[in-house]
């Protein structure tokens, strides 16, 4: 886009370059009041020049600012994986075979689930019904100690993570990052992320659940945030309004709350939308063709992707 505007200026540029050698080849002795008339000519006509080219500059520029703002906003993805994505088509094990998955199909965007120990660990679970199926103990919500969960042995042989092996494991793999989904104490979560695993921190991206949270976490150094809004029954004005004025990486919401007034108003802020969890291509076009950016899904792949 810059490289075509450019182009429009090469004209004005030779225009004055034609007219400099023009006057240049009228030898001062020989001028007289009609070629004097012709100077005063020519230097009107090049500051005219010189005014169009500086606005056409000036109007250039502002166009390539709003296609950069347009590219920025491309950089998010439109497919996120839903809690690690999946492995052999079972959904939600946030293993470390899922992420391993995810990763080799395509995405470089997956979003994890972080439930507490009973002892207060951060651990990858969705919740612990879940977790305690995954490792081959049915219809139990009961909430481990660390140590029994993190020696657990998963269905199909999956391995499950706390943060530690979150963190080595992006440290692994280049251009991979992480989107929360914190079940308990958020702030204090990505707090204990942020001081204990700074380098990992670097890539990721909390989601929040409330326009409160916005603040605390933007203050931990977290630069990119995602607004989630399956915790806020209500999405009022304030939010629309608090978000026209701060940045925000993405907005995610359920298939049920996608309706088009909503989608019209944020997509008018410029914030990508996402819709959870999407695993038909049917369903994906049609939030598409309504505004909606992107979706989280269990088992679409962005390698075989086609938009």
């Amino acid at each position: 886009m810059r490289h075509r505007k450019a182009w429009l200026v090469l004209p004005y540029i030779l225009i004055i370059l034609l007219l400099t050698g023009c006057m240049k080849t009228i030898p001062f002795a020989y001028q007289t009041q009609s070629q004097n008339l012709l100077y005063r000519t020519v230097n009107h006509t090049m500051r005219n020049i010189m005014n169009s080219l500086s606005k056409l500059m000036a109007a250039a520029s502002e166009s390539a600012n709003k296609d950069d703002a347009a590219e920025g906003q491309k950089t998010a993805p439109r497919l996120i994986a839903h809690a690690g994505g999946d492995i052999h088509g079972v959904r939600m094990t946030n293993s470390l075979q899922a992420l391993d998955s995810s990763y080799d199909e395509g995405f470089c965007f997956i979003e994890v689930d972080i439930c507490l120990t009973s002892d207060g660990v951060p651990v990858l679970a969705h919740d612990w019904g879940n977790a305690n199926w995954f490792a081959g103990i049915k219809y139990s919500t009961e909430q481990p100690g660390y140590e029994e969960f993190i020696k657990r042995t998963g269905i199909m042989g999956i391995e499950f993570m706390d943060l530690n092996k979150l963190a080595l494991w992006l440290s692994e793999h280049d251009g991979a990052y992480i989107v929360t989904d914190i079940k308990q104490d958020n702030i204090e979560v990505l707090r204990h992320i942020k001081e204990s695993y700074p380098e990992a921190s670097k890539r990721i991206i909390p989601q929040i659940y409330s326009i409160d949270e916005y603040e605390p976490v933007r203050d931990l150094g977290y630069d990119q945030v995602i607004l989630t809004l399956y915790k806020i029954k209500i999405i009022g004005d304030e939010i629309f309004e608090f978000f026209s004025r701060k940045p925000l990486f993405g907005l995610t919401m359920s298939q049920s709350r996608a309706d088009s007034e909503l989608l019209e108003k944020f997509s008018a802020l410029g914030i990508p939308i996402y819709v959870h969890t999407i695993n038909d291509y049917n369903e994906y076009i049609k939030l598409r063709d309504k505004g909606v950016y992107g979706v989280y899904t269990d088992f679409f792949q962005p390698s075989d992707w086609v938009e």
